[in-house]
């Protein structure tokens, strides 16, 4: 279970605010008793609510069997009571474990409407409800974050996109959760779940990845195509992971000409004159 310690000087200017543990940020809204704010915090890359794209945004609802986190921060001491000099933890608790489970991170177990509360020992100070919900469809993200069914991979390397789970009258859908990614084809594809799906171009070719979450399914074409050429500082090419030609055809130091017909200083010494000392002949 997660504390925040305060006092009564240092409550007014600090929070618990916990970084998001997958993706993005955090997002704030203002408790039903309005004595602070309640952070949401994504547990999960393909968490609604964050995208891992810019800001984050509280959610309207947290998906079935998501996870997240929630912390709080209190802008209003006197809500715990009126001591100066008393110390006190405030920690975000689930108002009911059947709908939201866990202590740090929470885990939405049961479809419904439930609360999520900021408490001082047995005293709640706070309190935010939310809506769980069921996802009825997935989308998947490209590498741009844009809905896609076709996603390009150059061969042998790799890229991971993300499916997010999606639910009508729920934006965003908060949540996230594991994904799993199925190859038609491991020759050309190799694919594999988590947190992301990872697609590892193999062969050059097309195939189908089945892609899955929260009960649902969708297929999407993966084209495996040849990995880019950058030219090196040297003048030669490489092709990422492929074929590296990095000092073929090095010429340092061939046709070195360095001295030809230049300071003929000493050359042909005694040559023409039997002078055992031509300096300067020939120059």
């Amino acid at each position: 279970m997660k504390y925040s310690r305060w006092t009564r000087a240092a409550a007014v200017l600090v929070g618990l605010a916990a970084g998001c543990g997958g993706s993005g940020g955090t997002a704030k809204t203002v408790g039903e008793l309005g004595n602070g704010e309640f952070v949401y915090g994504c547990e999960n890359p393909n968490d609604g609510a964050c995208e891992g794209l810019g800001e984050a945004v509280f959610p309207d609802c947290i998906v079935l069997g998501g996870k997240f986190r929630m912390d709080y921060i209190l802008r209003d001491p006197d809500a715990v009571d009126d001591n100066w000099n008393e110390t006190f933890f405030v920690f975000v608790a689930s108002a009911n474990q059947d709908f939201f489970e866990g202590t740090d991170v929470f885990r939405a177990n049961r479809v419904g409407r439930a609360a999520m509360l900021a408490r001082v020992d047995e005293q709640i100070i706070d309190m935010i409800h939310l809506e769980i919900a069921a996802a009825d469809r997935i989308e998947v993200r490209g590498i741009d974050g844009s809905p896609t069914s076709t996603v390009e991979v150059p061969q042998g390397l790799a890229v991971q996109v993300d499916v997010m789970p999606q639910a009508d009258g729920c934006d965003p859908l908060g949540g996230g959760g594991p994904v799993t990614a199925v190859s038609s084809d491991a020759a050309i594809v190799d694919a594999s779940g988590g947190e992301r799906v990872s697609l590892r171009g193999v062969a050059l070719g097309s195939t189908t990845v089945t892609v899955g979450m929260a009960g649902y399914e969708q297929a999407i074409t993966v084209n495996v195509v040849e990995a880019p050429v950058t030219t090196t500082t040297d003048g030669t090419d490489e092709t990422a992971g492929t074929d590296e030609t990095a000092g073929t055809d090095e010429t340092v130091g061939t046709d070195d000409t360095s001295g030809t017909d230049g300071d003929t200083s000493g050359t042909d010494t005694g040559t023409d004159g039997g002078s055992t000392d031509s300096s300067g002949t020939g120059g």
